[in-house]
């Protein structure tokens, strides 16, 4: 293909036994076959290692570890790469058979390119949703997006499951934050993405399931103070790099948004000495008028946060 395309396939596993087959059976599926693919159990305490022990590929390598959460699950499987491409994939998503062709095939297009995405589709029990906004390219086509512009208004374009990543660049920045076990990958991508392109393939090539039951407590995520510390850190940090008037602008118009929902959604969950250090880290990230209303909304009793959350959700 002219550049060396060999991709490393992290899958962090836990507890996904219902699920992981048909995970591992698309990245074997794919038509392009130049990977390696690192299957990295954060300790599972379910039958998901006795699902993969029918599978016979050279290919295929699964590490064990203690639980130590996702993050630290991917960043093993980065250390242990031996592409010069990462891409991962959560244990019960899936992609198309053509998602690593596609995806390798840019880097040839976009040759000083780090970072490569596709689309998604987000699948529910009932219905499948597609991720689409004005600021990504036509249907079927690639181009350079901004990540930072288009976070303002609309979810991330690079989804923990659908991008392909210099592994180079994942080394030099550390990786995912250890410990971290929301918006990990937020954390990541604005990192990594706010001051070079995102190429994106406008092709939904990674099915992203909305619809996996959790067995276990320990999969269910929640957002804890000490990650929504951490994410409002880094954005802070990114927006004291930035020297695009015009991204600070759409970093604080994000930050406003981001906090607002899970601020409220959450704050019930935040002990005193938690919601001061959120608020002090706000006061640095927002605007006077955001963080006005921020302040303001920190000092209403449950019940009114409650309501406002139902407010907030049915005009989102």
């Amino acid at each position: 293909m002219g550049v060396e395309t060999l991709v490393s396939v992290v899958v962090p596993l836990y507890n996904k036994e219902d699920y992981i087959l048909d995970t591992v059976k698309s990245i074997l599926d794919q038509t392009f076959s130049d990977f390696e693919l690192l299957i990295i159990n954060d300790g599972s305490i379910d039958n998901s290692l006795e699902r993969l022990k029918g599978i016979s590929d050279s290919r295929v390598k699964v590490i064990n570890q203690e639980n130590q959460g996702v993050s630290a699950a991917r960043n093993k499987g980065v250390k242990l790469a031996s592409g010069k491409w990462v891409a991962f994939l959560d244990a019960d998503d899936y992609w198309d058979q053509t998602f690593l062709e596609k995806l390798t095939r840019l880097i040839n297009q976009y040759p000083d390119g780090k970072i490569f995405s596709s689309g998604r589709r987000l699948r529910f029990k009932d219905k499948i949703e597609e991720y689409n906004n004005p600021l990504l390219p036509d249907p079927g086509s690639s181009a350079s997006v901004d990540y930072i512009q288009i976070i303002e208004k609309y979810l991330p374009p690079i989804h923990s499951s659908s991008c392909l990543i210099c592994r180079d660049l994942l080394v030099e920045s550390s990786g995912f934050r250890p410990g971290m076990r929301k918006f990990e990958d937020h954390d990541l991508w604005i990192r990594l993405a706010y001051n070079r392109p995102v190429f994106f393939l406008n092709d939904p090539l990674l099915t992203y399931r909305k619809d996996v039951e959790v067995k276990f407590s320990g999969s269910k995520c929640t957002l804890t103070a000490p990650d929504f510390i951490a994410y409002l850190s880094t954005l802070a940090d990114i927006k004291s790099k930035v020297i695009n008037l015009e991204h600070i602008v759409c970093i604080e118009n994000y930050a406003f948004r981001f906090c607002i929902y899970n601020f409220v959604l959450h704050a019930n969950s935040f002990i005193s000495k938690e919601k001061k250090e959120i608020l002090c880290l706000m006061k640095g990230l927002l605007g006077k008028y955001h963080y006005t209303i921020l302040y303001f909304i920190m000092t209403l009793k449950p019940s009114l946060l409650n309501l406002l959350l139902l407010m907030y959700r049915k005009v989102k």
